[in-house]
């Protein structure tokens, strides 16, 4: 007989001792779905979460009981989050460890693995705590698509990456003015994990005060991932104290990164916030990998770097009147000159206004 179940209060049935497989599927149908619920009903009792969309039903969930009705795990059918468009969406299953959990998901890889996607690439999940969360697989080839390693300055960035992910310490932490490639720092990070960790790589990005307020709260948010990304944390002072959020989030990250975690989540901040606004206890030894500061490049670091690729060396006028600029900026003129074309009179364009440049351009 087919049985209901309200997916909020399925996952509630869960205890805090999970473990989670997320599975990338592409083309799954709702035969194959009934057909992974008829495997289940074989040997354990299946709850379904249904919804119905435009007049048809479509399954959401379903939570796995034993035959003594012990929760063993919920699948999640993620219909709504990915923003690839080719189809593919993420299956999540979380399970109890318990042996009649393991069984369960050997009967969901079985059925799902016509579907599968193969290969060796990053999920990435953007946290969004007033709906639904996009994910999307993509590859690192993709993920580092318009990436110039040589732009930064000071750093060997795939050494870095070959460290940070081999290391025991969990914690890294970029700082910066905006402009000094923090976030394509971390993008090529993420290209080159599948890489070192040999697998597919679960990242989770949080961006924005609400989304690490809410997640702060939550060390499973953190654990369920392989790596997580805090960024856009200019505003935020990250030392307990500054307020409850900050407090919730800074002694959430110390947990997810504390030694005594069999499976201790890689967590990279990226801050302009000065040293003395970061809470010791991130900065102890075992737990912090690095502290990069990136810094605007010199006039200097143009000029070597225009020697081989002649396009840099426009870039020099930028120097005339300062000696540091954003490493953006170089980029962006360099792009501007090439792209501009369709102003007859430069006047118009404002991206150069002070009121621009004081939010990073």
């Amino acid at each position: 007989m087919r049985r209901w179940c309200d997916e909020e209060e399925a996952v509630k049935e869960l205890k805090w001792g999970l473990w989670k497989v997320k599975l990338w599927v592409r083309g799954i149908t709702k035969k194959s779905v009934e057909e992974l619920e008829k495997a289940l009903e074989e040997k354990f009792r299946v709850f379904q979460s249904k919804t119905v969309t435009e007049g048809a039903e479509r399954t959401e969930g379903l939570l796995v009981l034993s035959g003594e009705s012990e929760s063993l795990g919920f699948i999640s059918f993620r219909w709504e989050c990915t923003i690839t468009g080719d189809g593919s969406i993420p299956v999540l299953v979380l399970l109890e460890k318990r042996k009649e959990a393991r069984e369960v998901e050997k009967i969901v890889r079985e059925k799902l693995k016509p579907f599968l996607i193969p290969g060796r690439g990053v999920k990435l999940s953007f946290y969004n705590p007033y709906g639904s969360s996009p994910e999307y697989a993509v590859s690192p080839e993709a993920l580092k698509e318009g990436i110039d390693p040589e732009l930064f300055y000071g750093i060997e960035p795939e050494a870095l990456a070959r460290a940070f992910f081999s290391s025991r310490e969990s914690l890294l932490i970029l700082s910066g003015k905006p402009g000094t490639g923090k976030s394509k720092l971390i993008q090529f990070l993420l290209s080159e994990a599948p890489k070192t960790l040999k697998r597919e790589v679960e990242v989770l990005v949080l961006k924005g005060n609400e989304a690490l307020e809410e997640a702060g709260r939550d060390l499973q948010t953190f654990l369920y991932y392989d790596v997580v990304v805090l960024d856009d944390l200019e505003t935020l002072t990250l030392k307990r104290g500054a307020n409850e959020e900050i407090t919730n989030l800074i002694s959430t990250i110390l947990s997810a990164t504390d030694s005594f975690i069999p499976k201790r989540a890689k967590v990279i901040i990226s801050t302009n916030r000065p040293l003395k606004e970061i809470d010791p206890a991130l900065l102890r030894p075992g737990r912090l990998f690095d502290l990069l500061e990136l810094p605007e490049v010199e006039r200097g670091f143009i000029e070597k770097l225009a020697e081989k690729r002649p396009e840099f060396k426009r870039a020099t006028v930028l120097f005339e009147k300062i000696d540091r600029v954003p490493i953006a900026k170089v980029v962006e003129y360099i792009k501007g000159e090439r792209r501009r074309n369709y102003l007859k009179d430069p006047s118009i364009s404002k991206r150069e206004s002070p009121s621009l440049r004081s939010v990073g351009f």
